[in-house]
């Protein structure tokens, strides 16, 4: 963009772009924690463009989630999951199990 461009934009007031709400038009945005509580489901849904929980959410719980999503008009399967390990080292030279 050349810097009369840029001065176009900002007196149109599309600069800078909005990057204060979620959708194409704003950033992803994931959310995460230790529980998947009411508020964090309802967040998720509303909000979420990815979800990477700390643990292991419980199966009839990541269902609730994928049903609110639904409810509210989202494909569950547009929701980027992380998983991660918790690895366990039993000193400080050997690998950790992770099966």
């Amino acid at each position: 963009m050349s810097a009369a461009q840029a001065a176009g934009s900002r007196l149109s007031g599309s600069w800078p772009p909005d990057c204060t709400s979620p959708g194409p038009d704003g950033p992803a945005l994931w959310l995460g924690g230790a529980g998947m509580h009411r508020r964090m489901t309802e967040r998720i849904v509303r909000y979420g463009d990815g979800f990477n929980p700390l643990g292991r959410p419980a199966p009839a719980r990541m269902r609730r989630l994928s049903d609110a999503m639904r409810a509210a008009g989202r494909d569950p399967g547009q929701l980027e999951l992380v998983g991660g390990t918790r690895a366990v080292f039993p000193d400080r030279r050997s690998v950790a199990d992770l099966g």
